[in-house]
């Protein structure tokens, strides 16, 4: 990638463990998301490439802007995966896994299939403008995302969106 994207001191939540098992989201050589996991502590990687994305796709400047770092989240009440990635001032890029994949991953085939579409709105009609997204598990093992939305720095605000595991659906902020 040029510059080492996926080891930025502001990127949070590139890997993580939940129920014995270790997760992590990077982009490979060819600018591809991917995401393996593991059973702890020593299983064998399992790593899906979503080559249904290129991270900044006909735009060299920004294929090469760290800022555009990778993070995943997890709602343990639904054991859905979630993660978000390319954004430095840019629209949502996003996508989430079926209900159970984090807290069945034993009974959980581990392919791309397991993940839904890229998205680009948590709500219809809603595209936000995005910089740092960061999921963060609730105390109550729900899990809210926060961002910086704003086309230039000087006129961003922080925004937060909780995710409903029960209709699957993110809150207005």
């Amino acid at each position: 990638l040029g510059k080492d994207i996926n080891t930025q001191a502001y990127q949070q939540n590139a890997i993580m463990s939940i129920n014995g098992w270790q997760y992590a989201v990077w982009y490979n050589e060819n600018r591809h998301v991917c995401m393996g996991r593991r059973q702890l502590p020593g299983g064998k990687w399992e790593v899906i490439t979503f080559s249904d994305y290129v991270f900044g796709a006909g735009d060299e400047r920004r294929a090469h802007d760290t800022h555009n770092n990778i993070m995943m989240g997890v709602c343990p009440k639904d054991g859905t995966i979630h993660v978000s990635w390319d954004h430095h001032m840019h629209p949502l890029n996003y996508r989430v896994s079926s209900k159970g994949a984090a807290t069945q991953p034993e009974n959980t085939k581990w392919t791309a299939k397991l993940f839904g579409p890229v998205l680009h709105q948590l709500r219809p009609g809603i595209t936000p403008i995005v910089t740092y997204p960061r999921f963060i598990i609730t105390p109550d093992s729900g899990l809210q995302l926060f961002y910086r939305s704003g086309i230039r720095s000087s006129d961003e605000i922080c925004v937060i969106h909780t995710y409903n595991p029960e209709t699957s659906s993110w809150s207005a902020p």
